[in-house]
């Protein structure tokens, strides 16, 4: 599990710049599909399939996918441009992967990033990748902009306050760059050998995007655990005005501070704060509970995935039990509409894909098996598109590769 004050009174400014290269050029792949799928199949390998299409067809990951090593990579990976990144944290190394058409995982080029555990991920356009993350004691909160064709890499130190009194780690939930301002959103825990508990508090730290110093931090309680962790699943975005939202997840998947609502909030594009006036209470709505992702669907309208607790009984069938439900939310009405699809099961997924008028959206049904769903957001139809055999577990991840 990864996890309005003034922060340069806790903290100067000690970011250290290391500039890192290595021999990496852009090696060229070899054509690549429209999709990736992640799969963990029954015996809990994972495989990964790219696929030109989800509306129509079957995939078997085994005799589709490429069987993946558990101990080189895992589910929080980054796709961008037909290419695979991912931080292996065990040797402190950032892989570049693409598919080959022999169905090999190939290395394309690395750098070393000793020390940093991912929380966040997003892109300062198409080639600077910016990674927020925390070190090996979840107290220090670091960064990293890697540029992902000359891997020339800047990375330091952020002064945002330690963990304290009770709190001992810190998590990254969302991040967003606005002009020359970058807005890092996150919380603190409690976390011994026998449970986690997040704190009572939401903070946005305020950057300087250049500098990477802090200008300003502010404090909301209204709700905690900000924007989930986006390697896995995402929880935040701008809409076409601009306008920045984040959903806070402090239920039992992430925060587990149940008493805390699971809260939508906005930072309005023509504002360096948060809106005050602005709060989705998901918990209050007719989903009447937690959710832990969120994804934009265009016209101030976004699918949101919601647990329901009377399905499961703890927290050792959380991830087995499908309990999962699909929502369209309007973002200015707050009004919500269940989509009629099975129960979906996987804690913490990355599920769905937007593109124009539809909404791909991968369940994993105890009743109905796996499949690519399409829901149009001008009609509300809902059909079954792509299937996964009978093999397969889980949809752990869904993403273009684009």
């Amino acid at each position: 599990m990864i996890h309005k004050i003034n922060a340069l009174k806790y903290l100067f400014f000690f970011s250290t710049l290391l500039f890192a290269f290595t021999n990496c050029t852009d090696i060229s792949r070899n054509p690549t599909k429209n999709y990736s799928l992640l799969i963990m199949t029954q015996d809990a390998n994972e495989y990964l399939i790219q696929t030109n299409s989800l509306q129509n067809g079957v995939i078997n990951p085994v005799k589709d996918g490429i069987l993946l090593n558990p101990k080189e990579i895992g589910r929080d990976l980054i796709i961008k441009d037909g290419y695979y990144y991912y931080l292996n944290k065990k040797n402190g190394i950032f892989f570049k992967y693409a598919l080959t058409a022999g169905k090999t995982f190939q290395k394309i080029d690395s750098v070393s990033l000793p020390n940093f555990y991912e929380n966040n991920y997003s892109w300062i356009g198409n080639d600077t990748l910016l990674l927020l993350g925390i070190d090996r004691e979840d107290t220090l909160v670091k960064y990293a902009k890697i540029n992902v064709h000359t891997c020339m890499l800047n990375q330091g130190t952020l002064s945002i306050q330690k963990p304290f009194n009770a709190y001992n780690s810190i998590s990254i939930g969302f991040s967003n760059l606005k002009k020359d301002k970058l807005y890092i959103g996150y919380t603190y825990h409690t976390t011994t050998a026998e449970s986690y508990v997040t704190g009572d508090t939401v903070y946005v730290s305020v950057l300087n995007y250049a500098t990477m110093q802090v200008l300003n931090t502010i404090k909301d309680t209204r709700s905690v655990y900000p924007g989930s962790q986006n390697l896995i699943e995402p929880a935040s975005f701008k809409t076409e005005s601009g306008d920045f939202y984040y959903l806070t997840c402090p239920g039992v998947a992430l925060g587990n501070k149940v008493e805390k609502p699971t809260a939508i909030f906005r930072i309005k594009n023509d504002s360096e704060i948060l809106d005050s006036l602005y709060m989705f209470n998901i918990s209050t709505s007719s989903i009447n509970n937690h959710a832990y992702s969120m994804y934009y669907l265009g016209k101030n309208k976004a699918l949101i995935r919601s647990e329901r607790k009377d399905l499961y009984k703890d927290w050792n069938e959380h991830w087995k039990v499908a309990h999962y439900e699909f929502f369209v939310i309007d973002l200015q009405k707050q009004t919500v509409e269940k989509l009629n699809l099975p129960m979906d099961k996987g804690t913490r997924r990355q599920c769905v894909i937007i593109e124009e008028n539809i909404a791909y959206i991968s369940v994993n049904s105890s009743t109905e098996g796996n499949y690519i769903w399409m829901y149009n957001t001008n009609t509300g139809s809902l059909t079954k598109g792509l299937k996964l055999t009978d093999n397969a577990n889980f949809i752990l991840r869904l993403d273009p590769m684009n």
